[in-house]
């Protein structure tokens, strides 16, 4: 097929994109087998023992399913080369504007041994936030085959002051280390997509997360 314009990997390669659209199917499947998000996804890593202790480790921090009043948490689990990582959203969503607010997020990540603890954690944050901004504001439109975006006035992302209270959590498995560096990435689109459809009861299926396209949810 002829593209007629030129496409390169996202930050976490095919991950990002994929991890997306499985994470958000297995909320799919668990609302349709009457299972918490949880329960679902313990019983797919019944033989992953690292699995299952981030996924436990995660939902141990967030209080998975526990959250204030006005918002709701999306669960999602991530892989990358052989790192295993499991992220909650905390978010809420403001029904005047439709505009998402991530509040919170937690991530546990076994990358193995970790060679560089608190530079993993950082690695870790930045890729939440680069994945939550791909995911709530970053856009390209082309018109006659060229970008209408030429500068961060017109290409919007993930501002300072919207950037949500992260924290790491990092397993000490002692399997032999891995690429932790990308994991953040391809757990946050996810988390937050489940959290709106915890929220919502409705599914957001394309980037970005608008306003326009949150309050269209309204009438589907």
């Amino acid at each position: 097929m002829d593209r007629k314009a030129r496409v390169s990997a996202w930050c976490a390669i095919g991950w990002g994109a994929n991890c997306f659209a499985r994470e958000c199917f297995v909320d799919d499947l668990a609302t349709a087998a009457k299972l918490s998000p949880v329960k679902l996804r313990r019983q797919l890593l019944a033989k992953s023992v690292r699995g299952r202790a981030v996924l436990n480790a995660v939902v141990k921090m967030s209080s998975f399913g526990k959250p204030p009043r006005g918002r709701e948490h999306g669960l999602s689990f991530a892989c990358y080369k052989t790192t295993l990582g499991a992220g909650v959203a905390e978010l809420s969503i403001d029904q005047t504007t439709g505009q998402i607010r991530v509040h919170r997020f937690w991530a546990a990540v076994d990358p193995g041994i970790a060679i560089h603890p608190k530079n993993l954690s950082a690695q870790i944050e930045g890729g939440v936030i680069f994945g939550l901004s791909g995911l709530l504001k970053e856009r390209l439109s082309i018109v006659k085959g060229e970008v209408e975006q030429s500068n961060f006035y017109d290409y919007q992302v993930l501002r300072a002051n919207e950037i949500p209270e992260i924290k790491i959590e990092i397993a000490q498995s002692g399997a032999a280390p891995s690429g932790g560096g990308e994991i953040g990435v391809p757990m946050a689109g996810a988390a937050v997509a489940n959290a709106v459809f915890a929220l919502t009861g409705k599914r957001l299926r394309d980037m970005p997360f608008t306003a326009s396209r949150v309050k269209a949810l309204r009438s589907t």
